[in-house]
């Protein structure tokens, strides 16, 4: 399935969603971490909420060059996602329900794009707990992509190890 073409992007942006996506591909944790990516990058896209019904009946202003000079330029955002971008959202949304609540937090605000420093304090772990907890989170997603039930008697570092040497592969049997 060929990626689609983004719309213009600032270079700065555009690199650091494809920092993030090569991240996550270096995980080994590859597509789920890379559509979680992808659903935080479409969800920052989709335009801003408004409330219905509030409209004005002034007429509209002529805004001419010179009432411009002195005035910062509003910052350009993103076009909206496209329908396949939301819908691959709409897919990826539910993996974080599979996992414990703050493995969850961790894991998107990471896909978000958060530093790791910011995440850490948020929900009071050190660096390497937080870790632990995202590749455990990360490696369940891929679990019960790979249609596997539930985990019963595997531990989060086992699971961890499991993934890393690459003995997990495809649907159980």
């Amino acid at each position: 399935m060929p990626r689609e073409q983004s719309y213009a992007q600032s270079p700065v942006a555009n690199h650091m969603a494809l920092s993030r996506r090569d991240s996550a591909r270096q995980s080994g944790l590859g597509d789920g971490s890379a559509r979680l990516v992808e659903a935080a990058t479409v969800l920052r896209r989709l335009p801003p909420e408004r409330g219905q019904g509030y409209f004005s009946t002034w007429p509209q202003m002529f805004v001419e060059f010179s009432d411009l000079v002195g005035q910062t330029p509003e910052p350009m955002r993103l076009p909206p996602p496209s329908a396949a971008a939301i819908s691959r959202m709409d897919a990826a949304l539910p993996w974080l329900l599979w996992l414990a609540p703050l493995d969850a937090k961790i894991v998107w605000r990471r896909a978000s794009g958060e530093r790791w420093k910011s995440i850490c304090w948020s929900v009071g772990l050190a660096r390497a707990a937080a870790h632990e907890h995202w590749r455990y989170g990360l490696c369940l997603i891929a679990w019960r992509l790979n249609g596997r039930d539930q985990m019963k008697h595997l531990g989060r570092r086992r699971l961890i190890a499991q993934f890393r040497c690459g003995a997990v592969s495809g649907p159980s049997a």
